[in-house]
């Protein structure tokens, strides 16, 4: 077992019941940015157009979406 300050042990944060809501939350980050990179894939090669960088807007998007959907449960 790692006992340095600052590190989690991996399969403790992927089963405990108290990494339950981390485990959510990277869930719902994961969607909101798959959605940001399907978006900036339709756009095709007009991405590289930007001025800046397009994917943290997009994946705000996506979490705005999420945040309107009120039928399923957070991290799902």
């Amino acid at each position: 077992m790692n006992t340095e300050r600052g590190t989690r042990d991996t399969e403790r944060g992927t089963t405990s019941p108290k990494f339950e809501g981390l485990r959510k939350q990277q869930k719902e980050f994961g969607g909101s940015s798959k959605f940001g990179s399907m978006v900036r894939y339709a756009f095709g090669g007009l991405h590289r157009l930007a001025d800046y960088n397009l994917i943290p807007v997009l994946s705000g998007m996506g979490k705005n979406l999420m945040k309107l959907d009120t039928e399923s449960q957070v991290g799902t």
